[in-house]
């Protein structure tokens, strides 16, 4: 009788603690933001520079509509540098390019009012980056495969949860200046990097 109280006891116990841990562990699991889904999403057979299916230099402005409908972002025409002026708290902008006979060569997503995400969760999505690079007034720059760039004012710490505030993609690497990136070490400060690759001058694009 003993035996069968102690069982019995141990076996609620036991019930009791897994769904204890589920609940915690469900509580902490993050939902996948839209802008990060779609570097996997309908990407299968794509080439490795891939968001929804969509390829740089190989889709038209046109075509963009049908898939941003399925992603619940707003979609939105850039005609210059710098934060669109979109209302939508939620959107990607786009660039076209009229020697390139229409095709869309220029993705800009703005997580920084909707699911913002980190860089730890980017390279747990995309990879590591390539180069890092430094603007003067302390914005990050993370060079990606192909022409994928993630940019975060995260200041002189490269930090795995700094948020990242732009990520801009092209079909081709658009890195003009070697002088002024380090390679990719790790999550290190910038003063690491100094030391390990020589002081790189910072970039001023204001």
């Amino acid at each position: 009788m003993i035996r069968l109280i102690i069982r019995s006891t141990l076996t609620l116990m036991l019930a009791f603690t897994t769904s204890i841990l589920t609940v915690a562990i469900i509580g902490n699991l993050k939902p996948v933001s839209p802008y990060l889904a779609g570097f996997v999403s309908n990407c299968e057979e794509k080439p490795r520079l891939c968001w929804y299916g969509i390829v740089p230099a190989k889709i038209l402005a046109s075509d963009l509509a049908g898939i941003m409908e399925t992603t619940g972002l707003v979609m939105t025409r850039q005609n210059g540098l710098g934060f669109p002026n979109s209302l939508e708290p939620c959107f990607m902008s786009y660039r076209e390019y009229d020697d390139l006979g229409g095709l869309v060569d220029g993705f800009f997503l703005w997580p920084r009012r909707c699911a913002q995400f980190t860089l730890g969760e980017v390279i747990g999505v995309i990879g590591v980056p390539d180069y890092v690079e430094q603007e003067c007034y302390g914005t990050l720059h993370f060079y990606f495969f192909g022409g994928l760039l993630a940019v975060t004012t995260s200041g002189n710490w490269i930090d795995s949860r700094s948020p990242i505030d732009a990520i801009q993609f092209n079909s081709k690497y658009f890195i003009n200046d070697s002088e002024s990136i380090y390679h990719w070490q790790g999550v290190f400060s910038l003063q690491y990097y100094q030391k390990r690759q020589g002081t790189k001058s910072c970039i001023n694009r204001g």
